[in-house]
């Protein structure tokens, strides 16, 4: 059985990168959900050549355009947008968060920055059902994905395998190319937090940083790196910077028990942020001591 992916922002050049990916395998995936916000056309022909079920437009102007350009399809479109809720195969987006078929997740992402990532949400019955999948670019080629469960059965996550993608997650970092287009750079520990952190933020898919990663880092441009693992992760996090100060500066910012990037949201993470300064070897012993 295939499985059916919805792309939000699908004319977008994630969106189509991750359509190009479908159609390479197409005996594995199918285009179930395509969405854009203005690019009418494009979404049109996307339509038209992958057949999906359901198609969405943001731009409510455009909506007669879409539904009279594929009124000879078999294609649902009952979900055109409304001012405040926008709502896909029982997932329900809003302008300040979504929530999925009346969960209480809420992630404060809006549809539009979900789309600028190419992420997109399976909605049907499946191993990936209820989940939402995350693709990890790099140098604009698909090299791994993220599979975060928000309200199916299953773990929290469903990451591929080796043999699928060719590459364990020790050889990934979410949003890779962060490194070589700032000087500053936050490291999380998972895609969601980084997102929530906004384009300067990459991931590390885990609290153990790899040796592959610690090496990305040390000979990437970046100058600063700002230490954002989970609470849980202090001293994993006090270890990263152990490695890194030699040749950077770090500074280990300290969040509240329990809270991640993404619970506190990233006003109050910069706020800690601007309250740390960094930190020399002597003053990461003494934060190692201290704990």
């Amino acid at each position: 059985m295939k499985k059916q992916i919805a792309i939000l922002g699908s004319t977008g050049s994630i969106g189509t990168q991750a359509l190009q990916v479908i159609e390479e395998q197409s005996d594995q995936y199918e285009a179930y959900v395509l969405t854009a916000n203005n690019r009418v056309e494009e979404l049109i022909a996307q339509a038209r050549k992958f057949k999906p079920e359901a198609v969405v437009i943001a731009n409510e102007t455009k909506y007669a355009q879409l539904k009279e350009a594929l009124a000879d399809r078999d294609i649902d479109m009952k979900f055109k947008v409304s001012r405040t809720t926008r709502e896909i195969q029982g997932v329900k987006f809003e302008y300040d968060g979504f929530s999925f078929s009346g969960s209480k997740v809420s992630r404060e992402f809006t549809i539009e920055e979900l789309s600028k990532h190419g992420i997109g949400y399976v909605a049907t019955e499946g191993p990936f059902f209820g989940y939402l999948i995350i693709p990890y670019y790099y140098k604009g080629t698909l090299r791994y994905y993220n599979a975060r469960n928000v309200i199916g059965q299953g773990p929290r996550y469903n990451n591929p395998n080796k043999d699928i993608t060719g590459l364990g997650k020790e050889f990934i970092i979410f949003n890779q190319d962060a490194l070589d287009m700032y000087s500053s750079i936050f490291i999380c520990e998972g895609a969601i937090n980084a997102l929530t952190m906004g384009d300067r933020a990459i991931a590390t898919m885990g609290k153990a940083i790899s040796a592959y990663q610690v090496n990305q880092l040390i000979k990437s441009p970046v100058n600063r790196f700002i230490l954002l693992l989970d609470p849980d992760a202090i001293k994993y996090s006090i270890n990263l910077a152990f490695k890194l100060v030699a040749y950077k500066k770090v500074k280990v910012i300290q969040l509240p028990e329990g809270k991640d990037c993404n619970d506190l949201q990233r006003p109050a993470v910069m706020k800690l942020v601007y309250q740390t300064r960094y930190q020399s070897y002597s003053d990461l012993v003494k934060l190692k001591n201290s704990l």
